[in-house]
């Protein structure tokens, strides 16, 4: 009996297929644990990082600013927004000019709309007191007094994260980079 010749080539393409099974089955599971990308499957976010729905958030969030003092942001009947970053994550250093963009434009359209830098780590306090200095007049910088409360008030829980509130309730949220269409639509959501 003569050796069949493409036995190799079968047998490569089976071990591909199941490679390529193991390599599918692992990324959708890391999808499905990455927050961004496992709130996008579910159909909470949106393409344009909308939303589906207004969320009421949180009346208040407890902070301690960047210079130690104990203080408290109200939300309730007011707009905000919120910068939530990692001193430590590279796409957050890439997105930091962008979000320098986004403060110019809004303290041109909305200069009473206040806007907050929050680290989601609170373990590099020194990296993020210095990660925003010079801005102190235009960002108000400052570290949750409670991470869970404020994942649970923005909704997010990876970085970069760029959060509206208007009148009290989240009306967008994007993580990733802020590009100049993201940026325009995000400060679109204050006037709506």
């Amino acid at each position: 009996m003569r050796p069949d010749p493409l036995l190799g080539s079968r047998i490569a393409a089976v071990v591909s297929a199941v490679a390529l099974g193991i390599v599918l089955f692992h990324g959708v599971k890391a999808a499905r644990t990455s927050t961004a990308l496992y709130r996008v499957w579910k159909g909470e976010l949106r393409g344009d990082g909308r939303t589906t729905v207004a969320t009421p958030v949180v009346d208040s969030l407890a902070i301690t600013t960047a210079d130690g003092t104990p203080g408290v942001i109200h939300f309730a009947s007011r707009s905000a927004v919120l910068f939530l970053y990692d001193a430590n994550c590279g796409v957050c250093n890439v997105n930091t000019p962008r979000w320098l963009d986004m403060v110019a434009e809004l303290k041109a359209t909305h200069p009473d709309v206040p806007v907050y830098a929050l680290p989601l780590r609170p373990d590099t306090v020194q990296e993020n007191r210095t990660y925003w200095r010079g801005l102190e007049r235009h960002v108000t910088r400052a570290h949750a007094a409670d991470l869970a409360e404020l994942r649970k008030l923005v909704g997010v829980n990876a970085t970069p994260a760029t959060v509206v509130i208007r009148n009290g309730v989240r009306v967008a949220a994007h993580v990733g980079i802020v590009g100049d269409r993201r940026r325009s639509f995000l400060v679109e959501r204050l006037n709506d």
